[in-house]
């Protein structure tokens, strides 16, 4: 089964966290698939990789490029038959079923519709047996497990 990961962004906007996220799987040589619903995002997004601040550049790929399936990063418009190792989820897009190595559910906690799908995929998939993770930023900006550290309140 896959993992499926949902990160709650308390601290730093999606454009300033995804980009942070992307150049570390390109680093470590990986590829990801980013699903957007609008091309306004792609473009946001798609300008930060141009500058990250440890790598000049990360390579990517936006919707319509010619060169789309050799890159290792690619934002496309919520197609459910891009796949990749690593695919993220952002602006409310949810994948059907997961066919990654681990989908990352990515929202804001003042959305209040991304955090109620945000639930309801949450269910969805641990009845799937898909293992979960819950990751929310802590007040340092660190992220944190909250599934363990719930656990480890409750010990």
């Amino acid at each position: 089964m896959s993992e499926v990961w949902f990160y709650e962004l308390t601290r730093e906007p999606l454009d300033a966290v995804l980009p942070k996220i992307l150049s570390g799987l390109y680093a470590r040589g990986e590829k990801a698939v980013v699903h957007c619903k609008t091309p306004t995002m792609i473009e946001d997004l798609s300008q930060k990789l141009w500058a990250i601040e440890d790598i000049s550049f990360v390579p990517h790929a936006v919707p319509n490029d010619p060169q789309q399936s050799l890159s290792p990063i690619r934002f496309i418009l919520n197609e459910s038959d891009a796949s990749a190792p690593f695919a993220f989820y952002v602006e409310g897009a949810m994948p059907d079923e997961v066919t990654s190595q681990r989908a990352s559910i990515m929202f804001e906690t003042m959305n209040e519709d991304a955090l109620q799908s945000a639930r309801q995929a949450w269910k969805k998939f641990t009845s799937a047996g898909h293992g979960v993770k819950y990751w929310k930023q802590s007040e340092q900006g660190r992220w944190e497990d909250q599934a363990t550290k719930a656990k480890t309140q409750n010990d």
